[in-house]
């Protein structure tokens, strides 16, 4: 009788527990394509969301767009959820990753990366946060042309060579080429409406661990070195590596102004990496991507879509009629 009982008494203490579990409302699917500011903005947004939604749960972070495709179709078809949140790996899996949700009745918001969505898809279901790749690039211009000064032909005193044209370098991180080609063409587009003349003397692409930015800058500088006039790179990590070499060879000096360097920097993303360079004087500026700001709205709609409001009057910003909402991206220095 007492094994009984006892057996009695768990019932309803696992009926208890069972009662305690947290349902699933947003889904979070993190590619990870090696890049360090899809890793930062991933990291924030995760963050984000469990803080305001306690029922957030990370499936994982994806090295395949094929591995992150099967997760999402594995939970869209084992779960009640109705709320996902995409960091995409290839933008093009964007079109599938709509269409599964709309099977399933669910809605997704896509950030890190720009989904590449047919005309004919319907995509009421969908939604995109994130900045615009190509005022990025006129940000990065913009920057310049402050240090160069308001004379296109004097160029502030950075003219090494006195030829009126600015001689720079570009290091890419080499994860995203669509972008990283949208934001240098929007860059040089902009310095040249501007008035200004540039030459990119030397451009080399990163590999992961491979070929870092250390190895890229020192293959750059033993072909460049005393021709360059101003560097700029897609991403923090990149340029913290680049700064490695330059510190080691003594070109860069931290905590030195950053026009008593050998040749001023501009980096990309805003993160607390590009705060840290920036302290130290190795770089001249960063473009800040709004990665604190983007997580804040990715969880505002997650939040307010799992709840089934209307984004139009629940929400602190508005969004386009494609549902889509952009952060202005800003230089500092």
């Amino acid at each position: 009788m007492k094994s009984k009982s006892s057996f009695f008494f768990l019932i309803p203490l696992m009926w208890s527990l069972a009662g305690c579990s947290q349902k699933e409302t947003v889904s979070l699917f993190l590619g990870d394509d090696g890049g360090h500011f899809c890793s930062y903005l991933s990291s924030l947004t995760e963050t984000a969301i469990k803080a305001k939604e306690k029922g957030a749960v990370t499936h994982n972070s994806y090295k395949s767009q094929q591995e992150l495709n099967e997760s999402i179709s594995d939970v869209l078809a084992d779960s009640a959820v109705k709320t996902l949140a995409v960091s995409l790996i290839d933008a093009s899996a964007g079109n599938s990753v709509v269409q599964k949700c709309a099977k399933y009745g669910a809605k997704v918001i896509f950030f890190n990366q720009k989904p590449v969505v047919q005309t004919d898809t319907d995509v009421s279901n969908a939604y995109y946060i994130g900045t615009d790749l190509e005022t990025e690039g006129q940000e990065g211009a913009y920057a310049l042309e402050k240090l160069f000064g308001s004379d296109p032909k004097s160029l502030n005193g950075f003219d090494k060579n006195g030829d009126g044209i600015i001689q720079a370098i570009y290091i890419k991180e080499g994860h995203r080429p669509e972008n990283e080609r949208k934001r240098y063409a929007s860059f040089l587009s902009r310095l040249k409406k501007d008035g200004y003349s540039i030459t990119v003397i030397n451009q080399e692409e990163c590999r992961g661990k491979e070929v870092t930015g250390k190895d890229v800058m020192a293959s750059i500088y033993a072909q460049s070195g005393s021709m360059i006039e101003a560097a700029f790179s897609d991403s923090d990590q990149v340029t913290l590596e680049a700064a490695d070499y330059l510190i080691e060879e003594g070109l860069f000096v931290s905590g030195r102004s950053f026009d008593k360097q050998a040749f001023p920097f501009i980096s990309n993303g805003g993160t607390s990496t590009g705060a840290s360079l920036l302290s130290q004087g190795l770089i001249y500026a960063d473009i800040d991507n709004q990665a604190s700001e983007q997580s804040e709205a990715i969880s505002e709609l997650a939040y307010c879509l799992e709840k089934d409001e209307d984004p139009a009057s629940s929400l602190p910003f508005a969004l386009t009629a494609r549902h889509g909402y952009y952060l202005t991206p800003k230089a500092i220095f």
